[in-house]
């Protein structure tokens, strides 16, 4: 079974041959580039300051954690997309981490608030929603908006037909041609 048989076989398509030049070329790399690096300094920051803390963002981020290691396609948008919903969740906690002056006790504290973690798995949530259900919406969007224009058009045939007849629909062609005899000027 071929590649291609194979990917619409799981519903996948193909990317595009512009998204493959793209991150083949390096133009998206700087992206992913910048997001490692500022992954790895909160990273760095955390452990170099409390081990409470740094254990509070990777148990925040691990649905981007998942996510990064299930998405194989090119460009790795979708492991992006949550990887920045899950972070946007975690961002507002490392500052009210940041602001106390004893990063672990305020790590802990978080660590114990359900509530917390509601809303970093909700935003981890909201992330993986944009993948899988934005492009069903958008699906059913483009049907609609196809099905208005055939019934436009299948409209404008009707009129056509109640206007033309019903030769129009069956490809004859009427001949009204009226056949002017012109006779030859002579200039002599």
């Amino acid at each position: 079974m071929s590649e291609e048989a194979v990917s619409e076989d799981l519903g996948q398509e193909d990317s595009s041959p512009q998204t493959q030049d793209a991150v083949s070329s390096g133009q998206l790399l700087g992206i992913s580039i910048a997001g490692k690096l500022v992954g790895l300094a909160v990273m760095a920051w955390l452990i170099s300051e409390s081990y409470y803390a740094f254990t509070f963002f990777v148990l925040a981020m691990i649905p981007a954690f998942l996510y990064a290691g299930i998405d194989r396609r090119p460009g790795r948008f979708a492991s992006k997309t949550v990887m920045a919903c899950n972070f946007s969740g975690v961002l507002p906690y490392l500052f009210e981490i940041g602001r106390n002056y004893d990063l672990s006790i305020a790590a802990q504290q978080l660590i114990k608030d359900v509530f917390v973690w509601l809303q970093i798995y909700g935003f981890a949530f909201v992330g993986i929603m944009m993948i899988w259900v934005f492009p069903q919406i958008m699906h059913i969007f483009f049907r609609l908006r196809a099905d208005i224009k055939k019934m436009h058009l299948n409209n404008r045939q009707e009129v056509l037909l109640d206007e033309f007849g019903e030769n129009l629909k069956t490809g004859r062609v009427r001949t009204w041609r009226k056949t002017l005899m012109v006779e030859p000027s002579s200039n002599s």
